[in-house]
């Protein structure tokens, strides 16, 4: 049997990133299991150079924490992803 405290440690953010609908990459821990989300649908979910350096931090941290078994990567919207966003990837330059 799992307390109160215990639930709400376990469904704790993994990191300190809040979400709204300008977040473009979500974590949120649910017990072992870290969500990963690509928060952008309306370019359908295409990862920028700051997405893309969020989830690899992520996983970067996922990587390092023992308590964790899984990291679901997932995509808000209709689609998962289209990929890379080409244009700022090159506004970047």
């Amino acid at each position: 049997m799992t307390s109160q405290t215990d639930e709400a440690a376990q469904s704790r953010l993994m990191a300190d990133i809040p979400y709204d609908q300008q977040t473009k990459i979500t974590i949120e821990r649910r017990g072992q299991i870290v969500l990963i989300g690509i928060n952008r649908p309306y370019i359908d979910n295409r990862l920028d150079p700051d997405a893309t350096e969020s989830v690899a931090r992520a996983y970067y941290e996922y990587d390092r924490d023992p308590s964790l078994r899984a990291a679901v990567l997932f995509g808000y919207g209709d689609r998962f992803s289209r990929g890379v966003d080409v244009d700022a990837y090159k506004e970047k330059r």
